[in-house]
């Protein structure tokens, strides 16, 4: 945990600058991002009939729209017995990559 969480309300001014669901969502990530320490990546999906990246942090922007495939696509929760391999394994080539080395 960070020693000084930032003001909740200087993080909601921020998502409210950010008109955009990539903005919001990219906001979303870097406050999440502060509150593990900072040393992180992650990535936000949207769900609108295929799965795709809709924000980014630390991974190129080139994954933005991107589709994803791999077991969350069934909507359901599931135990993985193979670790976070199997929820990228399914994802195309140029996702799975990203996913492998620094950004």
């Amino acid at each position: 945990m960070p020693s000084e969480s930032p003001d909740v309300t200087r993080v909601i001014a921020d998502l409210l600058a950010r008109p955009t669901q990539e903005g919001i969502l990219e906001g979303a990530l870097a406050y999440a991002a502060t509150l593990m320490g900072g040393s992180v990546q992650g990535f936000a999906i949207v769900r609108r009939g295929q799965d795709r990246v809709a924000a980014v942090l630390g991974y190129p922007k080139t994954l933005l729209g991107v589709a994803l495939g791999g077991p969350w696509a069934s909507m359901r929760p599931r135990v993985l017995t193979d670790g976070a391999r199997e929820l990228y394994e399914g994802s195309p080539p140029r996702l799975r990559r990203c996913w492998t080395r620094p950004a």
